[in-house]
């Protein structure tokens, strides 16, 4: 999922909505907060630059199926 919202190895996600993101807990805990298919923002960090993006809210079955061999 996060490779599809356009987040590459070594971003630093800082933040979902109107939550800051410190660590991976609170990152799962603002995404479960939201329903599959609603938009929100996210911000983060590259190389020392904000970035931010909207992006629409899947759901963990649809990243299971995502991560599934075939």
């Amino acid at each position: 999922p996060a490779d599809r919202a356009g987040l590459l190895p070594g971003d630093r996600l800082v933040r979902i909505g109107d939550i800051e993101v410190t660590g991976v807990e609170r990152a799962m805990k603002a995404l479960e907060a939201l329903r599959p298919g609603v938009l929100v923002e996210a911000a983060w960090v590259r190389e020392g630059k904000p970035m931010k993006r909207g992006l629409q809210v899947g759901s963990r079955l649809e990243a299971l199926r995502d991560k599934a061999p075939r």
